[in-house]
């Protein structure tokens, strides 16, 4: 027979979408950029466009004192990539695209995180919650790096699938109010000229998991790492 569960534990699905993407490079060195995506200006290489936004857990951390433990995540989205990069090279579309997606309990400077990203010997070095990263590996619930790299080419513009997808967050239980969610896109190999296009579709975060009480001075500890994320 199954253990009943306390009354004040919830099963939780929560989501947030990111919005799609369509950017056009231009001779000012900047993305054009679309539904609320912002450029930060990379040092000595290309602009990284970046999205952020966050999902509202004051329902149940706030009003009910619980505190949301994940079990299961998903980034949900229905393809298709495309983009005109480096369309005139030989050989042409010489140029991958790496997605990286953070969800946190507190706001991280995007600046911060993509500068660690791009700027460190590896990129792999600046992976965010590992080597050379400002950020605890328990500061980051979710984290997924994707690679995109050419698969074919249609109407004069490339096709990338996924080459890799790797996930490497900690899945850290949260009783903060809000879930921040980070996306950022860092483009390789061939830069983009003016004019070039990439468009990445809408994606939606979905995480999965428990609303549950725990013991007042866990409670307080979280919270307290939070807050330091904050600062």
């Amino acid at each position: 027979m199954a253990k009943k569960q306390p009354s004040a534990d919830r099963i939780v699905r929560l989501d947030q979408i990111i919005p799609s993407l369509t950017a056009t490079y231009t001779d000012t060195g900047v993305w054009g950029l679309t539904n609320g995506w912002q450029n930060y200006a990379r040092f000595g290489g290309t602009d990284v466009p970046y999205f952020q936004n966050f999902i509202d857990l004051a329902g149940y951390t706030r009003q009910d004192n619980l505190t949301f433990f994940m079990d299961d995540r998903a980034l949900l989205d229905p393809g298709v990539y495309r983009s005109t990069i480096d369309q005139a090279g030989t050989p042409a579309y010489n140029f991958f695209v790496e997605m990286v997606t953070l969800v946190t309990p507190g706001p991280v400077d995007p600046e911060v995180v993509i500068a660690e990203f791009t700027e460190s010997f590896s990129p792999h070095d600046g992976n965010p919650g590992y080597s050379d990263s400002t950020l605890d590996w328990r500061q980051v619930i979710l984290g997924n790096n994707t690679v995109l790299a050419v698969d074919n080419q249609v109407g004069g513009k490339a096709l990338l699938t996924k080459l890799r997808n790797h996930y490497f967050g900690s899945a850290e239980p949260s009783n903060n109010e809000r879930l921040y969610v980070t996306k950022f896109l860092v483009v390789s190999g061939t830069p983009p000229a003016d004019g070039d296009e990439l468009t990445i579709p809408a994606c939606r975060v979905v995480l999965r998991g428990m609303a549950a009480e725990e013991k007042d001075y866990i409670s307080v500890f979280r919270l307290a790492r939070s807050y330091e994320l904050n600062q």
